[in-house]
């Protein structure tokens, strides 16, 4: 993932190579659809990621195992421009599950502009999901 931020983004992930924050931008975080004031008030609320997640996110880690057999949902975009599809697939598969994921948006899912659409997928998987109480 490093080689694919660096070109993304390469004023905002070189700093990060060196210990400095990961600055991430608007196109990374968020689809058009979200009103560029919008966008901005919500990029400039961003905090700077501790160095652990920086270098976890830009070293494409391995899953975490998890600890018995819990239910797992891997959510994101086709069209993230920070973790990329393929590394969804993986996560989610290491998990025995698919990725669902969420075309024309950002990678704040939540923040975008069609940020509804992810929560009611996390409420009616968690209304279906037997074992995820």
């Amino acid at each position: 993932m490093l080689g694919a931020a660096l070109r993304r983004n390469p004023a905002g992930t070189l700093p990060a190579v060196f210990g400095g924050p990961l600055r991430l931008n608007r196109g990374q975080l968020f689809s058009r659809e979200l009103p560029d004031e919008e966008a901005r008030r919500y990029v400039g609320q961003l905090g700077r990621a501790g160095r652990r997640a920086q270098w976890a996110l830009l070293g494409e880690p391995e899953a975490e195992p998890a600890v018995g057999a819990p239910p797992v949902l891997v959510m994101g975009s086709p069209d993230d421009r920070v973790v990329p599809s393929s590394t969804l697939t993986r996560v989610a598969r290491r998990y025995g599950s698919a990725p669902l994921l969420f075309p024309g948006m950002g990678h704040d899912l939540m923040l975008d502009a069609r940020w509804v659409e992810p929560i009611d997928a996390i409420l009616d998987w968690l209304e279906k999901e037997p074992t995820a109480h």
